[in-house]
């Protein structure tokens, strides 16, 4: 207990990093961040749980200032799920055959909750994701930000959680890249600390991946055409 009792004063004394982020970002760095609740699109999904692959389907999904939603299709384009999440309630709502399949989903401090587990990725984030983009938002929680030989690397902190970020450009004019973000939180005070990982990658077409907790492993591949 005296060891918890110091590991908790010594937690409480840690200050957050002195922001070191220049006034104006690169305009190839600032397009990255955008406004998440006026994307839309289109991919195949493919879902692993650890080593197990646990199927593939077509998604649609749009944004919009209230929320977003998805619809699973099958492949003469029958809605087998419908998943949607209203900003102003805070809450999902699920139908179609799959939808019992879909583990309890809910919200806790503005961040997803997945059948009771806090994962520190808000809802209204995920179609910036979904599209290859960062949420602009996030500009307002840089605390740093480097220029490295492939690209740009840069550290945002806010509301419980800690996201580090690495755009590496894949052509020489810059338009080809991949982005990947590390989110990190504790709970516990914390004892127990967690981890996401969102990686995407825009070249010939979109794709992207997202680990969360080492368990879900989530990749898909844009069926729209980039522009």
């Amino acid at each position: 207990m005296l060891r918890l009792m110091i590991f908790l004063l010594l937690s409480g004394c840690v200050s957050t990093p002195k922001r070191n982020v220049p006034q104006d970002l690169p305009p190839v760095v600032d397009n990255i961040f955008q406004s998440c609740s006026k994307l839309d699109g289109s991919a195949n999904v493919q879902v692993y749980k650890e080593k197990d692959f646990l199927g593939a389907v077509d998604v649609d999904w749009a944004a919009n200032p209230k929320g977003w939603r998805t619809q699973v299709l099958d492949p003469v384009a029958r809605t087998l799920l419908d998943l949607a999440f209203d900003e102003p309630s805070g809450s999902f709502s699920i139908a179609g055959p799959l939808s019992e399949r879909v583990p309890p989903l809910a919200t806790e401090n503005g961040y997803i909750t997945i059948d009771g587990h806090m994962i520190a990725l808000s809802p209204t984030e995920l179609p910036c994701y979904w599209a290859g983009f960062m949420p602009r938002a996030e500009l307002l929680a840089l605390v740093s930000f480097e220029k490295i030989k492939e690209g740009y690397t840069w550290q945002s902190a806010s509301n419980e959680r800690t996201m580090l970020s690495t755009l590496k450009f894949i052509s020489k004019d810059q338009d080809s890249y991949e982005l990947c973000s590390t989110i990190i939180w504790s709970r516990l005070f914390g004892l127990i600390q967690r981890n996401i990982v969102i990686c995407t990658k825009k070249a010939e077409q979109l794709s992207g991946h997202i680990d969360v907790l080492n368990k879900y492993h989530v990749q898909w591949t844009s069926l729209d055409e980039l522009e």
